[in-house]
């Protein structure tokens, strides 16, 4: 994972929008490492457009 906040905040996002597109699961782990990251980014709205 990337070391500076910005760039951590950007492939948070970025693995967020993979793991919906692709209604990928994430477990308990990942999920809990994944908010406690956020936390310390910007709210941002994403539009996604989920894989056929």
């Amino acid at each position: 994972m990337p070391l500076r906040r910005g760039t951590v905040c950007d492939y948070l996002t970025r693995w967020t929008v993979a793991k919906t597109r692709w209604s990928l699961s994430i477990n308990t782990t990942e999920q809990d490492a994944m908010h406690r990251i956020a936390a310390g980014c910007a709210n941002e709205n994403l539009t996604i457009e989920l894989a056929r």
